[in-house]
């Protein structure tokens, strides 16, 4: 379903001559999962939500917002389970 979503959001901004961000790099995925592991003790997070970064590192749009992997919301996610 939210593959056929983001298809459908990716033509809408190229219409407006926009990109979608670029999707998150193994590496970043990887020190992600780590992250979330060490601070849950337990992998917590939906395996689709790890498909959607892989497609997509966080997108906005029409009010929606999902977030994706950058050195900014790693820091903020680090600071919030501390």
């Amino acid at each position: 379903m939210w593959r056929e979503q983001v298809s459908q959001i990716s033509k809408m901004r190229e219409k407006r001559n926009r990109e979608l961000n670029l999707p998150a790099n193994e590496n970043e995925l990887s020190e992600f999962r780590k992250s979330v592991v060490e601070k849950f003790g337990e992998e917590v997070l939906p395996q689709e939500y790890y498909e959607f970064l892989q497609r997509v590192s966080g997108i906005e749009f029409n009010g929606l917002k999902i977030y994706g992997i950058d050195q900014k919301f790693e820091s903020a996610f680090s600071e919030a389970l501390s």
